[in-house]
């Protein structure tokens, strides 16, 4: 493994990504924050205005209110799952209430409090800005989707060489250990720590439950708790909320049991 492929445990999440993901998504927010500063750079000609700092600070923590709203919420709620109408709908509106806060900023602040703009128009301040804002979050979507692509298909590949070997190494401590799919049959989260039970051993492997989703393959194991990992061969019984392997007894999540239905019809 690769220096760029080790994973990190991110603060404050029970969840590690690779020093590549953090990179590659670092290098996204910087060339986003330069976009927005070069597209918005008649703000330094303010410079020496009053209040310049609240104009600049206000239109950052806006602008980046509705960035969030897009890429955490609308694009893996919506436009991944081909809800495209609902999307734009979204995408549309987050637009409009970013105008409407900018331009009511605009409007007290150049138009209030400096006396030379007390006359300037609402309306005329909240559409200055509408192609310009739906220009700049057309961009940082575009570019958003392209790193999820290129990680997708990472993934993919990754998902491939694992399908296509019987084992894996893990660590344990300072130990690499071999372990075979195949002897596996589940996996235990405990916070940043997994517990993996085997036909034989237990063994305690840093990584969240998350990170081993994607250590096992998916044709082998599915996820059916927040903390659970099973092996599909491996499940002796199903009852009600629970799952049996051998003498190991395993909740089932709900938002997990419509997958495990339909492995098991």
């Amino acid at each position: 493994m690769s220096l760029l492929d080790k994973h990190i445990a991110l603060p404050f999440k029970a969840k590690s990504v690779t020093i590549k993901h953090i990179l590659v998504h670092t290098a996204y927010w910087i060339l986003i924050a330069a976009f927005f500063s070069y597209e918005k750079r008649y703000l330094i000609y303010k410079a020496s205005m009053p209040y310049f700092m609240l104009c600049v600070v206000g239109r950052i923590a806006m602008l980046a209110g509705v960035a969030y709203l897009n890429i955490h919420y609308f694009l893996p709620g919506f436009l991944h799952k081909g809800d495209y109408l609902r999307y734009s709908l979204l995408m549309l509106l987050s637009v409009l209430g970013y105008l409407l806060m900018q331009g009511l900023f605009d409007f007290l602040l150049y138009g209030f409090l400096l006396g030379p703009m007390r006359n300037s128009n609402l309306l005329e301040t909240i559409s200055y800005n509408f192609f310009s804002t739906i220009w700049y979050l057309a961009i940082m979507v575009a570019v958003k989707l392209s790193i999820d692509w290129f990680e997708l298909q990472g993934k993919r590949g990754e998902q491939a060489r694992q399908d296509a070997a019987p084992f894996t190494f893990v660590k344990s401590g300072t130990r690499k250990i071999k372990l075979y799919f195949n002897e596996v049959t589940h996996i235990e989260g405990l916070k940043d720590y997994a517990i993996v039970h085997t036909t034989g051993e237990k063994i305690i492997i840093k990584g969240s439950v998350k990170y081993m989703s994607e250590l096992f393959p998916e044709a082998q194991f599915i996820r059916v708790h927040k903390s659970f990992i099973v092996s599909r061969e491996k499940i002796t019984q199903i009852e009600k909320n629970k799952i049996r392997i051998g003498e190991h007894q395993i909740p089932i999540g709900r938002s997990y049991k419509a997958a495990l239905d339909s492995y098991t019809t």
